[in-house]
């Protein structure tokens, strides 16, 4: 019996709780422009990977080539790391360093070719040929 009237008590809230909550914002509030009119939602919050295709048309111009810009840059980073982690993995690396090797992950992702630069170790060509996969699967 003492159970239930601890719950009886928990779920009475104060007025001053109850203020508190409605001068919040509720959570997952947002307007989405259609045309001329805009919907407002309210309480639904989804996980930005949950829908990308709808997060992407629906987001505006600047923000969506900003995450692309931002997405690419990580992506040569990431490798232009793995590049570099091995040296000499990379046959005419100019300039030398990470920045030969950030580059030659860019000319790789862009498929622009490389003029004297190739993978010219097991290596080099394993993280080359993973870099070209993963791009080309998405």
């Amino acid at each position: 019996m003492s159970r239930m009237t601890a719950s009886k008590h928990q779920s009475k809230s104060s007025p001053h709780t109850h203020q508190a909550s409605a001068a919040r914002k509720p959570v997952g509030r947002r307007v989405v422009k259609l045309g001329t009119r805009e919907v407002v939602t309210e309480g639904i919050v989804r996980p930005l990977f949950h829908d990308l295709f709808h997060h992407f048309m629906t987001v505006s111009w600047p923000r969506l080539f900003t995450t692309l810009a931002a997405f690419f840059l990580v992506f040569d980073l990431l490798f232009g790391l793995l590049y570099y982690s091995v040296p000499g993995c990379i046959a005419n690396l100019s300039p030398p360093g990470f920045a030969g090797d950030f580059f030659f992950s860019v000319e790789t992702l862009a498929t622009v070719g490389y003029g004297d630069m190739h993978p010219q170790t097991f290596y080099g060509h394993a993280v080359a040929m993973a870099e070209i996969s993963s791009a080309s699967c998405h």
